[in-house]
């Protein structure tokens, strides 16, 4: 969840896609991403290197992000990613592969991590950017890439760097993952793994070896039996939850391990809970050399504390967990980063702690701050909701909320002047639940909606014309880009018919109520088919009594039936008929004359 010099994932946002359809308004997302800080190597996306942002500024959203919405962040060292639209971008420092692009050339706004090998096909759900590596979670899997001096790529190598993704080795389904400042660590099938440098035992394996592939962390036997649900991979230290408790072990110079001392410890040991009994706890983040947890909505953090990033109003180390001063409202996300931390309290960004590069995003810089203090709300925050944060070295990123992601893989069956649409959600809701789908149709304008159901019907719609049919999917921030499915044709439950069959006509053009003996003729033009395209068949049966000498029947081209006649009361039926096929019923006509002398 978080990592040195970089830490952190955090907050899912909205996304964007397709078609729009009559009287559906597609709401574009307006820059959801936000950074501030630090500029050194183009890391705040914004298409410039070498200039801070004391306050919030929009990432570069015309190239390859244009009309897209991402569903988290995470800030490194020197370096930001986010997921958008179940892919990966990263920006700033690339000089060790870093971005995940294929080259090591520093990219000033975001580029498009590398998908033609192990990410080709994969959904991207998370991304952790650490020191120079980033590591993500596709389709419940982990892959990594970047500078890989100790093995923190995980693939099994080291020394070379790594330029594009890379596959780590791991049980599934992977389901948290951290990049701190030279190794990695992940949550796999309820255990945490770890790889990369192990300075005082940072990996949990007991040692001090550095791993190329991930070990499990078993030092001291401690989180045995145990289910972890979350890591952060901090500068030289690792926390986890586990049943609801943290854990920590690696260096602990300044108590970052929080367990009421400054002894380094190679064995995982219990964080001290006198502060945290009986809270729930959630967002465990790992700065340099201290930590956080969300605990009922509260925040507490404990660790190194020389700028105030503990945010209890001083600036003095804690070796167990504080409650970080000055909250009003609800904790729904945090992030540590080297000497400084962010939060979201109740939609709006907070931080403390190190200022010198603008990273509080209060315009004050180099003044830092011990507690809270709100993020600028002007520029891209201006009166938008915060639903993520990441706090980086000496920079930091928000996810504004938006509307939700456009769903996808929308199609339709006809029926009888009606159609069925079905549709797959969005895979991100834009930081809101989505509450509900519209569906309209093209043309005419029939629709219909539903509150969650990923199906529904329009009704009056004209049979045999084609139509096409928009489909949104709405949160409390707006409605989707449209996707369109492919056109269907409506059609009645039983088929017209395309050439016409002709019966008997006299003199008058009136069908006769009888025929003499000399004859009968019935035309039901060449290769009669009906609208479905089934092929008109044509039966005829002859009724004779006694006294009728003879009769022939006689099939001639273009569809003509000719029925010759010698003696009396002859009884012909002729019968059209075609199998049904689809949503058509079968078709049959039937028609009886009678030939009297």
């Amino acid at each position: 969840m978080s990592a040195t010099h970089v830490w952190v994932l955090s907050g899912v946002v909205g996304l964007v896609l397709g078609v729009s359809g009559p009287g559906l308004a597609d709401d574009a997302p307006a820059a959801p991403l936000s950074t501030w800080g630090y500029n050194d190597t183009g890391q705040l996306g914004t298409g410039n290197v070498g200039t801070d942002a004391l306050s919030p500024t929009a990432v570069d959203h015309s190239g390859a992000l244009a009309g897209k919405t991402a569903s988290a962040i995470s800030a490194g060292g020197q370096h930001t990613c986010a997921v958008v639209e179940g892919q990966a971008y990263c920006w700033g420092y690339n000089l060790d592969g870093t971005l995940g692009d294929g080259t090591t050339t520093d990219q000033p706004t975001p580029a498009a991590v590398d998908t033609s090998g192990v990410l080709n096909g994969r959904t991207v759900t998370d991304i952790s950017a650490g020191g120079s590596h980033t590591c993500v979670i596709a389709d419940g899997a982990a892959f990594c890439w970047g500078n890989n001096d100790s093995g923190e790529v995980g693939n099994g190598t080291s020394g070379n760097d790594v330029l594009s993704p890379a596959a780590v080795s791991l049980p599934s389904p992977v389901t948290d993952i951290s990049a701190g400042r030279h190794y990695s660590c992940a949550v796999a099938a309820g255990t945490a793994y770890c790889w990369g440098l192990n300075l005082y035992s940072t990996l949990g394996d007991g040692t001090s070896t550095p791993r190329n592939a991930p070990v499990p962390v078993t030092a001291g036997g401690t989180l045995a039996g145990k289910t972890v649900t979350e890591v952060a991979a901090g500068y030289d230290h690792t926390c986890v939850l586990a049943d609801g408790a943290p854990f920590c072990w690696g260096f602990n110079g300044d108590g970052q391990l929080g367990d009421g001392s400054k002894v380094t410890s190679a064995a995982v040991r219990p964080v001290d809970m006198t502060a945290l009994a009986g809270k729930a706890l959630t967002g465990l983040t790992a700065g340099d050399s201290y930590n956080c947890v969300i605990a009922d909505g509260g925040l507490y953090c404990w660790g190194n504390n020389i700028y105030g990033q503990l945010g209890d109003g001083s600036q003095t180390v804690r070796d167990a967990p504080t409650a970080v001063t000055g909250i009003t409202g609800s904790v729904t996300q945090v992030s540590a980063g080297a000497f400084h931390t962010c939060a979201v309290i109740t939609g709006a960004a907070y931080c403390w702690g190190s200022n010198a590069e603008g990273e509080l995003g209060d315009g004050a810089a180099p003044t830092w701050s011990t507690s809270p203090v709100a993020v600028s709300r002007t520029g891209p925050l201006q009166g938008a909701t915060v639903v993520g944060i990441a706090a980086g070295a000496w920079h930091s990123a928000a996810l504004i909320a938006t509307p939700p992601a456009a769903p996808r893989d929308a199609s339709a069956v006809a029926g009888d002047a009606s159609a069925r649409i079905t549709w797959a959600p969005p895979v991100a809701d834009g930081g809101s639940p989505v509450t509900g789908f519209m569906v309209r149709a093209t043309p005419g304008g029939a629709s219909c909606s539903t509150t969650g159901e990923l199906t529904c019907s329009v009704a009056g719609l004209a049979n045999g014309v084609p139509h096409t049919f928009a489909v949104v999917a709405l949160n409390a921030f707006g409605q989707s880009r449209s996707i369109s499915t492919a056109p269907v044709t409506p059609t009645g439950s039983t088929p017209a018919i395309v050439a016409r069959t002709q019966s008997p006509r006299d003199a008058k053009g009136s069908p006769p109520k009888a025929l003499k003996a000399k004859g009968l003729t019935v035309l039901t033009g060449r290769n009669a088919r009906t609208n479905a395209g089934q092929l008109i068949a044509t039966k005829v049966t002859v009724k004779t009594s006694s006294k009728v000498r003879a009769y022939r029947i006689i099939r001639g081209s273009k569809g003509k039936v000719a029925i010759r006649t010698y003696g009396k009361r002859l009884k012909v039926t002729l019968v059209h008929s075609a199998p049904a096929t689809g949503d058509y019923l079968p078709y049959t006509k039937r028609t009886v004359y009678r030939v009297r002398p």
